[in-house]
């Protein structure tokens, strides 16, 4: 009976501290303040751009982008993550990747959503 008490009493344990680590993980979308790389490219070939966004504290870093294509402009979201429960009250400016590749040649018009419905515009020339 006490090895039966001890085993659920660690897995609880293991359970709440789970539990505990996942409240302190959040994604909320960046605001994007520079985007820099290469604005030539190869049809059917990827292309690498380094977004630059701002956090709200030390514990943000990159997770991901997401982007739409409306038309013959490709909206792209830069997501954060929030990792950790303490957290340094600084505001960094962190870098991710966007990876674009097409299958059409001409110019191509992304807009990187900042906050407040506004947007950081670029062009791409795909040959």
């Amino acid at each position: 009976m006490k090895k039966i008490a001890v085993a659920l009493i660690v897995i609880l344990g293991g359970c709440s501290k789970q539990e505990e680590e996942n409240k302190c993980i959040s994604y909320i979308q960046a605001h994007v303040v520079k985007v820099e790389g290469n604005k030539t490219g190869v049809i059917n070939q990827e292309m690498e751009l380094s977004v630059y966004f701002g956090c709200f504290n030390g514990c943000g870093s990159f997770e991901k982008t997401e982007s739409t294509l409306i038309g013959d402009t490709t909206f792209v979201k830069v997501i954060a993550v929030y990792s950790g429960c303490i957290c340094t009250q600084d505001a960094p400016i962190r870098t991710g990747i966007f990876k674009y590749k097409s299958s059409k040649k001409g110019t191509h018009y992304l807009k990187f959503i900042k906050t407040g419905g506004s947007y950081l515009s670029d062009t791409l020339y795909i040959q």
